[in-house]
């Protein structure tokens, strides 16, 4: 993976839905987008659909509160603490990215792109991977 930080986010684990999961999932999503704003002073944030895999959050569920997290970051920041710029929703799997798809269009409107998932955004490129091949080979030396 290339990138400048990991931001290790724990969601909740999916009890029932009344043991405090909605909360602590806006939480642990707000918690990311702020540290990337205003601690690591980043200009975008790459998130994935947290707790909707093995800890079972419902995937429409996550969907619609991340995206809602996002909506939030960009209405209420002020503008001279907005370093970051950019969220990216990043999903592998399509019932996940087609549960984003449904949820954005329930909030902004349909929109006419299909969901794509290409092998290109699964795998890193040649460079990436070299780069990462380096960085291990350095780290174990």
């Amino acid at each position: 993976m290339h990138a400048k930080y990991v931001i290790h986010a724990v969601g909740p684990i999916w009890k029932n839905g009344k043991s405090g999961e909605v909360e602590a999932l806006q939480s642990c999503v707000t918690g990311s987008i702020n540290m990337t704003n205003t601690t690591l002073k980043q200009d975008s944030l790459s998130i994935p659909a947290i707790s909707s895999g093995i800890f079972g959050f419902p995937k429409d569920l996550c969907a619609k509160l991340m995206i809602e997290s996002a909506l939030e970051y960009f209405k209420t920041s002020e503008s001279t603490e907005k370093n970051l710029k950019m969220i990216r929703l990043c999903n592998f799997d399509k019932p996940t990215v087609t549960y984003f798809v449904t949820a954005f269009d329930k909030i902004f409107g349909t929109s006419d792109q299909k969901p794509q998932i290409s092998q290109a955004e699964i795998e890193p490129t040649q460079e990436e991977a070299q780069e990462d091949q380096m960085q291990d080979s350095q780290q174990q030396t």
